[in-house]
């Protein structure tokens, strides 16, 4: 949300000037100076991506804007204060004050308008009834917007996902009004809103009482989108983005699945193996350097250890299973990654918050000075080197294939 204020003067009109801007309108005396909103302020602006994974093959994404409507002023069609410039705003008549005062055309212009305009431009004449209006003193509606996009990426021709073609749809209520409503009968769907913000006509001047005779422009306020004179059109737009080489996420995907460079795909118990040596027991960890890290642990320590390890165990075997089961799966030639990963996420997180768990658990278990003597392999486990990258630290005397 934003909110703009400026301070303007009547001969400082801006280029804005009849296309729902006020700035440098005046009520009359060109030289005062008047705070009020700036020209075509949008208070608001929404956005929403939502994208859908039909198949890895196929994507599909929407993205839709809802811009709040610019402010502006009721004003008179011509230059009634003699500065040379047709930015004045004009002022709101009583019908019922007309009328008694004998200006049946004001009267019934008035009249007519109140009830055939949107609510939004009621309440702002309405609210200034009486007296000139002022800057700013009117909105228009929101104004949204639609574009669809599909993005194919094929795995066939050994293309492996590196070719994404994008079909996209821009300004799609456009389209959907055109196609529904046909060309001479748009409703300006998709369109943005320029407010009709003339509210009156000057129809002659009467001499003897030295005022002005106008016409109530019963349009005033309309912002139907077929009335602007600048239109956004619907257009379909066909793009194709190629990576050369490796993309960084298959390559990612295809280490942690054993495909790398002339490495063929593990199946999924081959793959359990892997995905148990990235998840470590902290607790048997712990138990298995008590020797070479002199840690000296006691048969109660080592009790609640094991209890824990076998615990740990269980829990993390089932996350296991469903990673390798995710990773291994063969009925999907050449997986997305991104969509694979998507799956994985909550249960990778749920690894890491049952790891963390298991290491502040082991530091309850042991005391300050045996904590202290725990490598920093086990107490950070991020600090491991990955399956395929080199192998694990040695802890202990073990080596990485342990």
């Amino acid at each position: 949300m934003t909110s703009s204020f400026d301070q303007s003067q009547g001969f400082s009109q801006g280029a804005v000037q009849g296309f729902g801007g006020t700035a440098g309108s005046t009520a009359g005396n060109p030289n005062i100076s008047e705070w009020g909103r700036s020209d075509n302020s949008r208070r608001h602006a929404l956005l929403a991506t939502i994208t859908y994974p039909v198949k890895p093959v196929l994507e599909l994404t929407a993205i839709a804007r809802a811009t709040s409507g610019s402010f502006f002023a009721p004003s008179v069609a011509g230059d009634i204060n003699g500065d040379g410039r047709s930015n004045d705003r004009a002022f709101i008549f009583d019908p019922a004050v007309a009328a008694a005062a004998g200006d049946t055309a004001i009267a019934n212009g008035m009249t007519r308008l109140l009830a055939n305009t949107s609510s939004r431009a009621r309440d702002c004449l309405l609210s200034q009834m009486g007296k000139v209006a002022e800057r700013s003193s009117c909105s228009s509606p929101w104004s949204p917007a639609l574009d669809l996009q599909a993005n194919i990426r094929p795995s066939g021709f050994g293309l492996d996902r590196r070719l994404t073609i994008s079909v996209i749809a821009l300004n799609t209520l456009t389209g959907i009004d055109q196609l529904l409503h046909g060309s001479n009968n748009l409703h300006g769907w998709g369109q943005p809103s320029f407010p009709d913000r003339t509210l009156l006509y000057v129809r002659g001047f009467d001499p003897t009482t030295n005022t002005y005779q106008y016409q109530v422009n019963e349009h005033f306020g309309a912002t139907n989108g077929t009335r602007n004179a600048f239109r956004v059109p619907f257009q379909i737009a066909i793009q194709g983005r190629l990576a050369l080489g490796t993309d960084p996420a298959r390559q990612q995907f295809n280490n942690a699945i054993g495909r790398g460079a002339g490495g063929g795909r593990m199946n999924p118990e081959a793959l359990k193996a892997r995905m148990t040596r990235l998840v470590p027991n902290a607790f048997l960890e712990i138990i298995a350097i008590n020797d070479s890290a002199k840690l000296e642990l006691t048969p109660d320590q080592i009790t609640k250890l094991q209890a824990a390890g076998d615990d740990f165990k269980v829990k993390s075997d089932s996350l296991v299973d469903k990673v390798a089961n995710v990773l291994g799966d063969t009925t999907t030639k050449n997986p997305d990654p991104m969509t694979v990963f998507t799956k994985l996420q909550p249960t990778i997180a749920e690894a890491r918050k049952l790891g963390t768990q298991a290491i502040n658990d082991s530091k309850a278990i042991l005391t300050p000075a045996q904590w202290a003597k725990v490598p920093e392999s086990i107490k950070t486990p991020g600090l491991r080197r990955g399956d395929g990258e080199g192998g694990r630290p040695d802890r202990g005397g073990r080596g990485p294939g342990n």
